[in-house]
């Protein structure tokens, strides 16, 4: 399972420290969202669901919605299947 959450990029430091505080690899993505019609600089967090479980999920967007005054974060699950390919090729399983 891969999970993308959707936030405003506000407090932007802030937030990278909260999800590396919980997850120990994910990536970034800058992007243009839209809110009730108005378009915001927002962000992507991406976070492979080998180390993930819901309820960090729910806890660090609880978290980054009370640093940025948020009303709601949006959350994808997205099904999907992941390996690790080694400089030789070796795929290992995760």
């Amino acid at each position: 399972m891969l999970y993308r959450l959707h936030t405003e990029d506000k407090n932007r430091i802030e937030v990278e420290k909260l999800v590396s505080d919980v997850f120990p690899g994910f990536s970034i993505y800058e992007q243009t969202g839209y809110y009730e019609g108005v378009a915001e600089k927002s962000i992507c967090i991406e976070v492979d669901g080998f180390t993930v479980d819901d309820v960090k999920i729910a806890q660090l967007c609880r978290d980054i919605c009370t640093m940025n005054q948020q009303k709601t974060i949006l959350v994808q699950q997205v099904w999907s299947e992941s390996c690790l390919i080694d400089i030789n090729g070796k795929v290992n399983a995760v």
